[in-house]
């Protein structure tokens, strides 16, 4: 921001500010405003009464109860919604008057001084309110400023009382006058001594704080630089898993920056921020409002004053390039950063934390152990041999030699007519028939899929062909393997070559579902040609005409990329509705590295099939989790088996615990 000389006057007695006529005892209104008002005539349509009330928001603050007599013209303008609903009445007229008699006697504003006693009158009307300051001067009250007000809407049935202190309160909505208060200020005289200040302990040097945080559509992010007086540099950063708002996001980078300043007993720090609204919270100068930025600025003055010295000020956000560098460092690397940055996550806000306070543990038992015992270990009797009974009762009835492997509800409820009874025995049944590893082997393959579907779209006709997704195929002992496709056509044996070609030919020339047309056609631009139009001639097979049939076949080569476009948008239409209707079904199932998990004996044929055979088979350690639901397993000799399972083909295993 820069001054413009041509408007700059410095050493005036007085001058005109802002359209006021201003010096060293107060602001005036300007003359020329004044007989302006003056000089109006009686407005004569909607848009005159519009430029008066105007000019008379102008003069408010110097005029006694301005808005009061200026009722008239405000119902006057609510009543009229259109141009030709205006009609200038009476009581107008006379308030019109009114105001102009008022306005040619307009007093000067006296401009307040330091450490003088200010008086102010409250006054209530039925539907304004006004306030005046006022101050004693030669033994004369003078007056420092008026307000006044409309009331509106609800406001109107408020008490006396209500009214008077919606006067105290009502919000500024102007800075002028604040402007012109500060313009005609005193200055200090010169030599004034200085104000003497208490004896302090003497602070160390200051570390400073560098904090920058924003809000995104995956979370938010901020960066912190901490460097201490030597200037060695201290580098954080954080991620929020939460929704916060920009304001929410620089509040968070302070509040985490001044607990790690606080973990490093810093005495004096000096915080720097690029937000404005932060900085002036933090110092008093602006006010929040909402409930969420009350109790940030409450967490932030809490950890200030654990410092001796703690001062926070907004710098300009190229100042700030490294803390905005930190607040990247997910996607982009810098040079000018250290080596190494600490990444921290944050599930929730700091405002929204629980202290709890601290439990100590007591080595004898008491009173609580039972209770701290069933809620670590489910253990509700006091004997824990007897817990051992209970698991005994439960699992004869499961497995034992009169049973039948029955899920959770039969087995509870044959305990209970044996006379069996404890609080937890629902729990303890359920937990015991997940473990059995009989319940587990001969559990039915889950129908649902457990992996949401990834289409696969071809990139041009025939490109699969050239690729043998089947492999060999076991015929018996002492027989030659033979391909999948190496059968009978025509329940004629023939040799495998010549039945591809009728193989081919078919799938070539029919129409596919996905995209509506068939492969030939998306590559040579027409339909060929098919014998059965040979043996029953058609239309285009008898009036073809071989000059003009090659011409319309290269028209069709030119257009023929737009067709395959058209294909290939119809056909990722047709996945997009297969893939919704896949994925409406899915239960999401996943593993880590380190789980036991049964193959589907189905697809490993590891165990003998039949059935009363098991359909799991196992165990096997994850490795290594890859994308779209696939691992790599490890049995239990612990050999790596030779490619990967999908999750379709997994279950998870629940081992019993000793």
């Amino acid at each position: 921001m820069k001054l413009n000389p041509k408007k700059c006057a410095f050493g005036m007695r007085e001058g005109t500010f802002l359209g006021y006529k201003v010096d060293a005892d107060g602001p005036r209104v300007s003359p020329d405003k004044v007989k302006a008002v003056i000089d109006l005539p009686s407005p004569k349509c909607l848009k005159d009464v519009q430029k008066l009330n105007e000019k008379l928001a102008s003069l408010n603050r110097f005029l006694s109860k301005s808005a009061e007599k200026s009722l008239p013209f405000f119902k006057m303008l609510k009543k009229c919604t259109k141009k030709s609903d205006f009609q200038w009445t009476p009581e107008a007229e006379g308030a019109f008057k009114e105001m102009k008699q008022s306005i040619a006697k307009l007093s000067m504003l006296m401009a307040p001084k330091e450490k003088e006693e200010l008086i102010m009158y409250l006054d209530a009307a039925k539907e304004a309110i006004n306030a005046v300051l006022m101050t004693k001067r030669d033994g004369k009250q003078v007056p420092v400023y008026f307000v006044s007000h409309a009331l509106q809407g609800p406001e109107i049935n408020y008490t006396l009382m209500e009214k008077l202190i919606l006067t105290l309160y009502r919000p500024r909505t102007s800075v002028k006058g604040q402007i012109l208060a500060d313009f005609i200020g005193e200055r200090p005289e010169d030599g004034a001594p200085d104000t003497l200040m208490e004896d302090r302990e003497e602070l160390p040097d200051p570390w400073i704080l560098f904090t920058n945080g924003s809000s995104c559509v995956d979370g938010s992010v901020a960066g912190l630089i901490i460097m201490n007086p030597e200037g060695m540099e201290f580098t954080y950063a954080l991620r929020f898993r939460f929704n916060a708002t920009n304001n929410e996001a620089e509040y968070e980078a302070l509040i985490a920056g001044l607990r790690i300043a606080t973990q490093m007993e810093i005495q004096n720090l000096q915080a720097n921020v690029d937000s404005k609204l932060v900085a002036n919270q933090v110092n008093e100068i602006y006010i929040a409002k909402e409930s969420s930025m009350i109790r940030n600025l409450e967490k932030v003055k809490n950890l200030a004053n654990t410092f001796k010295g703690f001062s926070i000020k907004q710098i300009p956000r190229g100042e700030n390039k490294k803390e905005d560098a930190l607040r990247k460092i997910t996607s982009t690397s810098f040079a000018h950063l250290s080596k190494q940055v600490l990444v921290e996550e944050h599930r929730e806000k700091t405002i929204d934390e629980k202290e709890i306070p601290a439990v100590v543990k007591e080595e004898e038992r008491t009173w609580m152990t039972p209770v701290y015992e069933y809620l670590t270990e489910g253990i509700l009797l006091e004997e824990k041999k007897k817990a051992r009974t209970e698991n005994y009762v439960l699992r004869e009835i499961h497995e034992g030699s009169c049973s039948m492997h029955a899920g959770p509800r039969s087995v509870v409820a044959k305990a209970l007519r044996s006379g069996y009874f404890w609080p937890t025995i629902h729990t303890d049944a359920r937990n015991l028939i997940r473990e059995c590893k009989d319940c587990q082997v001969h559990r039915p393959v889950p129908r649902n899929p457990q992996e949401k579907l990834t289409p696969i779209t071809s990139p041009w006709p025939f490109y699969n062909w050239g690729i043998d997704i089947a492999g060999p195929f076991q015929e018996g002992p002492g027989k030659e393997p033979k391909r999948r496709n190496q059968g009978t056509v025509g329940g004629k044996n023939k040799n495998w070559v010549e039945g591809v070609l009728h193989v081919l030919w078919a799938h070539r020339t029919m129409i596919k579902s996905n995209n509506g047309e068939t492969p030939f056609s998306l590559t040579y631009g027409a339909e060929a040609v098919i014998p059965a139009e040979i043996g029953m001639p058609t239309l285009r097979t008898v009036k073809v005409d071989m000059a003009k049939n090659n011409e319309a076949l290269g028209i069709s080569l030119d257009l023929l990329e737009e067709k395959r476009e058209q294909a290939a948008i119809q056909e990722a239409r047709n996945k997009s509705k297969m893939k919704r209707y896949y994925n409406a079904r899915v239960r999401s199932t996943s593993f880590r590295p380190g789980d036991f998990v049964y193959r589907n004996n189905e697809a490993s044929h590891a165990e003998d099939e039949g059935k009363l055979g098991p359909k799991w088979e196992g165990l096997y350690e994850v490795t290594e989790a890859l994308d779209k639901g696939a691992y790599r397993l490890r049995d239990r000799n612990g050999h790596t088996l030779p490619r990967t399972w999908n999750i379709r083909n997994l279950k998870k295993c629940y081992m019993h615990e000793m």
